[in-house]
């Protein structure tokens, strides 16, 4: 996909990694909860988070090529609006919105503008190097809320429905 025109509107490009940030982000994205972490998970009253844990599973190629041609931005496809997270961000996002615990083997990548997450769906293997993408509302984490919206990243980010509407079904 060429990514330059794969969205009808850019509103933030930013600019790509280097290629040593980029390769520290692959290697360390889906390591176990730090001490650090697990101790600011704690302190603030949220979760015992020692039994936490990423899937230990490469991201598709066809993420991979759109963080090598925007590390994270803001962009939109008709009604479809993405705030995706740049490879510093993911991690963070995911831990602060308590991911691992509730959607185990799923991970999140962008948001709407209404707090709705796009998500990775990992539990079971790739389809042609993908993973179906998942839209779950902040509020309302876990599988049995959710809804998919995509089988891969590609189709995600072509579609023009919000997913505010597909998730409650306006």
């Amino acid at each position: 996909m060429i990514w330059g025109k794969a969205f009808e509107k850019e509103y933030r490009k930013n600019p790509v990694a280097t290629q040593h940030e980029f390769q520290a982000f692959l290697n360390t994205w889906n390591d176990d909860i730090t001490d650090k972490e697990l101790e600011e998970i704690v302190g603030s009253h949220q979760s015992n988070a020692c039994s936490w844990r990423f899937p230990k599973i490469n991201f598709p190629d066809s993420y991979i090529s759109f963080l090598q041609y925007s590390n994270g931005g803001e962009f939109e496809n008709g009604d479809r609006y993405f705030q995706f997270f740049n490879i510093f961000e993911i991690r963070e996002f995911n831990i602060a919105y308590h991911i691992p615990k509730y959607m185990e083997y799923a991970v999140s990548f962008a948001m709407d503008e209404n707090g709705n997450h796009y998500l990775f769906d990992m539990r079971h293997n790739p389809i042609n190097g993908e993973y179906p993408i998942l839209a779950a509302s902040s509020g309302n984490l876990g599988y049995d809320d959710c809804k998919l919206i995509a089988h891969s990243f590609r189709e995600v980010c072509s579609g023009k429905i919000s997913i505010e509407d597909i998730l409650f079904e306006k």
